[in-house]
């Protein structure tokens, strides 16, 4: 599962499906975005292609992480 958090419980949801249960990974924001303070943060805010193509890779490439996520 790839998570990608944007606002409130989201970012709670991510870190019980990246770290507790370690079955996905993250790509998007690492810090909390409060409703109405998107503007500070710019382009920032916007997740990179090759983030993508990089957590794809992680959840249907090969190797012990996916065998572990599969379990």
């Amino acid at each position: 599962m790839i998570t990608w958090p944007l606002f409130v419980e989201q970012f709670f949801n991510e870190k019980l499906i990246v770290q507790v249960l370690e079955v996905g990974v993250t790509v998007g924001f690492e810090v909390v975005i409060h409703l109405g303070e998107e503007e500070k943060f710019g382009i920032g805010m916007m997740v990179q292609r090759e983030n993508v193509e990089e957590a794809i890779d992680m959840v249907m490439g090969e190797g012990e992480e996916k065998e572990k996520r599969k379990e």
